[in-house]
């Protein structure tokens, strides 16, 4: 089992050393910045890759199962383990989820946190800021070959999605009286009769 680590570097010496965390601290509060991977003044900044909408939708793809942390019951690796611990002890994150795919399991380990702190009262999940902190399983792939195959798997989805309506459509259009028959008589808009030859199922619109 292959174990990723989305640290990112330029933010890995403020995790360990004291000196460069003591100037960054200094130099946020000098310069009034409220840096959004800066949760707790106190501690070093959220290290782990921050996704955009963009990549949250593509892992949705791949990964459409959400756990939270604590109710996923399948193995963690030891280095996963260790991300949560130091997110922990530096308090980066207000929820851990691991997103996973049963057909392809190679899972996400997701850390999110309040946007403020009137979103942390007030229970806004839906206005989260999402970090990628860990991924495990047989593949050891880019974030870059991830958006790839997110992007092939949505345009298997829509392509077939659009071959079935059009084939909906085209049965309705060659024998409506037919379809009209079937809904009138037999009570059911969606069918899998073969009407028209076709075997695909139709949602006829009543």
């Amino acid at each position: 089992m292959k174990t990723q680590v989305f640290i990112l570097e330029e933010n890995r010496e403020l995790i360990y050393d004291n000196e460069q965390l003591t100037e960054f601290q200094s130099l946020v509060s000098e310069l009034g910045l409220k840096c959004n991977n800066v949760k707790d003044s106190t501690k070093s900044p959220i290290p782990y890759m921050q996704l955009d909408q963009a990549t949250i939708r593509a892992f949705q793809i791949l990964t459409p199962k959400v756990d939270k942390l604590t109710d996923y019951l399948f193995e963690i690796p030891i280095e996963a383990l260790r991300q949560v611990k130091l997110s922990e002890n530096e308090k980066y994150f207000d929820a851990y989820e691991v997103w996973s795919n049963q057909k392809d399991p190679d899972p996400f380990l997701i850390g999110k946190v309040y946007k403020n702190e009137e979103d942390r009262t007030k229970g806004y999940t839906w206005n989260m800021t999402t970090y990628l902190m860990a991924r495990w399983g047989a593949e050891n792939k880019t974030v870059e070959q991830l958006m790839q195959m997110a992007m092939k798997i949505a345009t298997e989805r829509i392509y077939s999605h659009a071959e079935a309506d059009i084939a909906k459509m085209t049965s309705w259009k060659q024998c409506p009286e037919a379809w009209a028959k079937q809904y009138i008589f037999n009570g059911n808009s969606e069918t899998q009769s073969a009407i028209g030859g076709s075997n695909i199922s139709l949602d006829l619109p009543f």
